[in-house]
This record gives structure tokens, C-alpha cells and sequence, in this order.
């Protein structure tokens, strides 16, 4: 049970929501100077991207912990509790640690009136002082959005990542996809190593020019590294690595996904350019880091009976991927879904995506400011054969879920806010480890 002390922390980082976002790193160029800039002495792995980037950076983090390196972790977004975004060596930071960093780095700014950090940049800084107060050797840091004036760009980065380029927040980042990679790609740094896994010919082309600006060495993949998708099952994805250094063939990865695979060999490749910077990584390493990697809202299975499984989804090619995952696995017409989405998203081209593995929708609202309303959702969904309700309340998403046929297939889907709602709520009825052990079908692809 969390003492009132984190109770009262977590609710001061709650309340600076009201300040919203700020794109630009004068904010927290002030904030960790005030700090002491525990960033200066760390090696960081910096990986941006529209899809792939958490999962991508879990697989690093998990690879290096299974090599004795320690390491600090920090992503976003988190479904249930802050504490989800500042890991190290696999472990979240704990209520006492997050509660006094608060208040130590809320006691370091109190007279300096013009120091005033959003939650993002509160966040990046306390990851930033746990990793030095831990002695971590390496910190894996995911973007938060772009990368270019994204609070996390502050770090001095020693191998840049960047996964995919799609269209999202085209508010901010533009809307094509050379622009957007253009924002992506300010995290390059000067002479430092990249590795570019992004499938867009025209964005592509655009980070290269910008590595090669900055005199920056590229991996690319399909040129300098390259994999192939092996036998697949319900619950895992086996592929073929292949690059200058290093060959691993029949590798196990313990997240599911088309796009998994891909991620898993950025990630073999991010780890192995540390080898410049003397951190060699052995190939058991790469492979135990890969099979251990968390399932955190990333084709989560939480029951067997029925089959529930949690996707953080939010975003039309997300969404494409994970319909041909659920396909490969289940077929077509198999999967009902329950879906809720941010306003600002494009649902419609979500619920599009989701459309031919659905047998039916349940929409449902997560009670955050951002969420779109659920009979909008109802509305978006076009595909009249597809049975399609509205639900309000979550207690009924769950009563929904639990009296249905214990053969179904229920995937929660659209938002980390969704999931961050009904996740506990479900965890209520299904609080053991789901047993996957018959349900491991193989399947080549």
C-alpha cells in the first residue's frame, strides 16, 4: 500500500498536466542544470519513432540486464502508474525512491521562479537523476514525440535509433512523411553511430542526409543489417538476424507481432554498435534479453478463458499491424474487440484497419480530457455487418468480458489510456499468470 508521501507525490505530478506541452529543450536545459545535469556521465541509447520505439527499447534494456550491464530504462506512455516510465535493470522505481525525487527536485527549482517543467520534462528529469543516483552504465531513453525539440533530446546521445516513420501527431511534426522524419531525425548527434530501421524510401533518404550532415556513421537496415521472420506462435516470434558482426539464426522474442521481429533486430543491432564504446554484448546475451523481454501492454495476454489480451494500438498503422497479427493467429472475423481512442487520433482509419479480423466492437471511453466520446466511435465504425455497441461504464466492459463464451477472443485496443482503465479492473477476476502452455501453435511463415 503506497504511503501518503507517495500519494502526495503523485498527485503533484498530476497537477502539472495544466501546463500542458512544450516543444523546445530550454525548459529542461534549466531543469537538470538546476539538478547538476546528472545526464552528462551516462552512455544513451536515444530511440525515436512513430511505431516500435517502446518495444524496441524494452529489447535493449532486457538485452542488457541479461549482459550484466546496468541499465536505466525510461518510456512512455504508462498504463497504470508512473513508476512504469523509470525502470533499472528491469524494475520499476520504487514508491520511497519516487517520492523523494519529487521532493528533492521540487526543492532544488522552489526559488527558481523561472524554471517551470511540464509533466514530460519533470519525468525525463527524474529518470535522468535515478539512473545516476543507481549508477547505471547505460540509459535506454525513448522519445516522446518527434525527436528534434522532444524533452529527452537533452541527453548527450551515444547511438541514435529510429524505428519507423508513419503518419501521428501530425499536428506538430507535419504532415508527410519526410517532414516527420525530419523532426525524428534531431536526434542524431554529431560523429555519433545511428541505426535507421525505417521502411519509406523518400524518409529514409531524409535521415540519411541528415547523418551524413553530421558526419554521423548509418546501419541501415536491408544495407548494413538485415532479418528474416521465422516460425511464429501464439505468443512469440522467432527470426533470423543477420550483419557485418554478427549472425543469429532461430532467435526467440517474447513479444508477438508482424512488426516484432523488425524491432528485435534494431535492437540486436543498437546493442552491438556499442562495441565502439568498449560494451560487447555476447550472442546468449542477445538471445536470453529477447525471450524475457516484458509483454506490458504489447500483445499482453492476461487470460486464457476467455482469451483477453491488452494492445496498445493507437495510431492506423499500429492498428494495421496488429490486425494482421491478430489474422496470421486467429483468422479473419474472430476477434471482439473492445476500442477507445483519443479525439485527436484517426479513429476512423483505426477502426478501418481492425475492421476485417473484428466479430464485433464494444467502444468504450477511458475518463481522461483527450478521449473521444464512444458513440462518435460507434459512428466511425462503417462496416454495418460488424455488431457494434457503446458501453459507459467499466465495470460493464468487465461484466461484458467475463459473461461471454470462454472460447472467445476479447483484445482491448486504441489507447494506453484505455488500457490503463480497464486493466486493473480486469486484473480483479484474471490475477494469476495466464497458462500459455497449450497454446503455443507454430506456424511458418
Amino acid at each position: 500500500m503506497p504511503d501518503n508521501n507517495f500519494f502526495k507525490a503523485e498527485s503533484y505530478l498530476k497537477s502539472l498536466g495544466y501546463r500542458g506541452m512544450k516543444l523546445g529543450l530550454d525548459n529542461i536545459t534549466s531543469l537538470l542544470g538546476a539538478l547538476g545535469n546528472p545526464h552528462r556521465h551516462i552512455i544513451v541509447i536515444h530511440v525515436a519513432g512513430t511505431n516500435g520505439k517502446g518495444s524496441t527499447c524494452s529489447m535493449i534494456s532486457s538485452i542488457l540486464s541479461e549482459a550484466g550491464i546496468s541499465n536505466g530504462l525510461y518510456t512512455s506512455p504508462h498504463v497504470e502508474t508512473f513508476r512504469e516510465r523509470i525502470q533499472v535493470d528491469g524494475n520499476m522505481i520504487g514508491e520511497t525512491e519516487a517520492a523523494d525525487l519529487v521532493w528533492s527536485i521540487t526543492d532544488s527549482i522552489s526559488k527558481k521562479n523561472d524554471i517551470l517543467p511540464t509533466y514530460f520534462e519533470f519525468m525525463t528529469a527524474m529518470a535522468l537523476c535515478h539512473f545516476e543516483r543507481k549508477g547505471c552504465s547505460v540509459a535506454v531513453m525513448e522519445v516522446g514525440l518527434g525527436g528534434r525539440f522532444d524533452s529527452t533530446n537533452i541527453v548527450n546521445t551515444h547511438v541514435s535509433v529510429i524505428t519507423s516513420i508513419d503518419l501521428d501527431h501530425t499536428e506538430h511534426l507535419g504532415g508527410d512523411l519526410v517532414s516527420i522524419a525530419f523532426e525524428k531525425s534531431g536526434i542524431i548527434k554529431p560523429t555519433r553511430p545511428v541505426v535507421i530501421s525505417v521502411q519509406d524510401n523518400l524518409a529514409r533518404e531524409r535521415i540519411v542526409e541528415r547523418a551524413k550532415e553530421l558526419h554521423a556513421p548509418t546501419a541501415i537496415m536491408g544495407k548494413n543489417f538485415s532479418y528474416q521472420r521465422q516460425k511464429i506462435g501464439n505468443y512469440y516470434e522467432t527470426l533470423d538476424f543477420i550483419s557485418d558482426d554478427i549472425q543469429l539464426d532461430e532467435t526467440k522474442i517474447s513479444l508477438c507481432g508482424s512488426m516484432q521481429p523488425s524491432n528485435a533486430a534494431t535492437a540486436i543491432q543498437a546493442v552491438n554498435t556499442l562495441q565502439e564504446y568498449g560494451i560487447k554484448i555476447r550472442e546468449d546475451s542477445i538471445r536470453s534479453g529477447l525471450q524475457k523481454v516484458p509483454t506490458n501492454s504489447r500483445f499482453e495476454i492476461i487470460s486464457t478463458n476467455p482469451l483477453v489480451i491488452l494492445d496498445g494500438a493507437h495510431n492506423p498503422a499500429a492498428a494495421y499491424a496488429l490486425s494482421q497479427t491478430l489474422t496470421e493467429r486467429f483468422g479473419l472475423q474472430s476477434v471482439d474487440f473492445v476500442f477507445g481512442a483519443m479525439a485527436d487520433k484517426d479513429y476512423s482509419q483505426m477502426l478501418h484497419n481492425l475492421a476485417p479480423v473484428a466479430l464485433s466492437f464494444t467502444m468504450f471511453s477511458p475518463k481522461v480530457p483527450r478521449a473521444e466520446d464512444p458513440s462518435k466511435l460507434a459512428r466511425a465504425q462503417k462496416v454495418a455487418s460488424i455488431p457494434t455497441q457503446v458501453i459507459t461504464f467499466c465495470n460493464e466492459v468487465v461484466d461484458t468480458i467475463m459473461n461471454s463464451n470462454p472460447k472467445s477472443i476479447w483484445v482491448i485496443t486504441g489507447s494506453f489510456y484505455t488500457l490503463g482503465e480497464l486493466k486493473p479492473a480486469l486484473r480483479k477476476y484474471f490475477s494469476c499468470e495466464p497458462d500459455t502452455s497449450n497454446h503455443n501453435t507454430t506456424i511458418s511463415v
